[in-house]
């Protein structure tokens, strides 16, 4: 475990459940990339890359003309961005390690034509950093582009079940333990005109799932370990987290369980 690990951790399953959630949510992020008009020759930074999944991606929407820089505080999800880049042979993208601050990187020197953000931003005490770092390192018409959480407490599973409720408030009151804030979405649109920025496309995404789409794995990659620790930790009981589970494993037997996914807030602003 890393020193300066997230609260979910950096191993081999984690590596796993955000490489599934990537490829879950790719569709969705190749659109907003194109409503932003990220083409090949940009340099883009995308600020809180992970294990780099979207940063590859972006590397290859790019081209070898172009440039990508892939922040963020994990060393060891940076080694592992490095490592795919060296296997596919994309030496146009480079790494930065640091807490996402406007004063970390000397480099930012006002010459991306983009920067990207995806559920980064929903983890910070203070978002307007990674907004702030954001301006520092665009040019002038350079184009934020940010995905994340609008209300995650709108995430249900039907037919209704009050012991899932009891688990997602467990969960929200985890990730406001961890100075996170799961609505996030919801101060974005102020945040970045506050920072200098206006917006040109805000938009929420919405869907849901049912247990033969793929997209029902989503939850299913997550809770399952994440109830436990819950429980371990004291934001639920042993049974509140049993009785979660359960219910999902329920409605996969039911003819019309379904999974309505946390709303996103998908957001492109242009610095002027």
């Amino acid at each position: 475990m890393e020193s300066n690990a997230y609260l979910l951790g950096t191993a081999i399953p984690e590596l796993q459940r955000l490489e599934l959630q990537n490829n879950l949510w790719s569709t969705k992020t190749h659109a907003l990339w194109e409503t932003a008009g990220f083409s090949p020759g940009h340099k883009v930074l995308e600020l809180g890359c992970g294990p780099g999944f979207s940063t590859l991606a972006l590397a290859q929407l790019v081209g070898k003309t172009g440039k990508v820089l892939g922040w963020d505080r994990s060393q060891a999800f940076l080694d592992h961005l490095a490592q795919r880049a060296a296997e596919r042979n994309l030496p146009w993208v480079d790494t930065f390690q640091g807490d996402v601050l406007p004063d970390q990187n000397s480099d930012l020197d006002g010459s991306f034509d983009g920067v990207f953000s995806r559920w980064l931003l929903c983890w910070m005490k203070r978002p307007m950093d990674a907004i702030e770092t954001a301006h520092k390192a665009l040019r002038s018409g350079g184009k934020l582009v940010l995905l994340d959480y609008f209300h995650y407490r709108s995430l249900d599973l039907l037919p209704h079940s009050e012991a899932f409720r009891r688990g997602i408030q467990a969960v929200e009151d985890a990730w406001y333990a961890a100075d996170g804030f799961p609505d996030v979405g919801t101060l974005l649109p102020e945040l970045v005109r506050e920072a200098g920025f206006v917006v040109e496309h805000a938009r929420l995404v919405t869907r849901f799932a049912t247990p033969k789409d793929p997209l029902w794995q989503w939850p299913m990659s997550f809770f399952p370990n994440f109830m436990r620790q819950l429980a371990e930790d004291g934001y639920l009981a042993k049974h509140e987290a049993e009785d979660f589970l359960a219910a999902f494993v329920a409605r996969e037997k039911h003819p019309h369980g379904m999974f309505l996914a946390p709303p996103m807030l998908e957001l492109v602003a242009v610095k002027r």
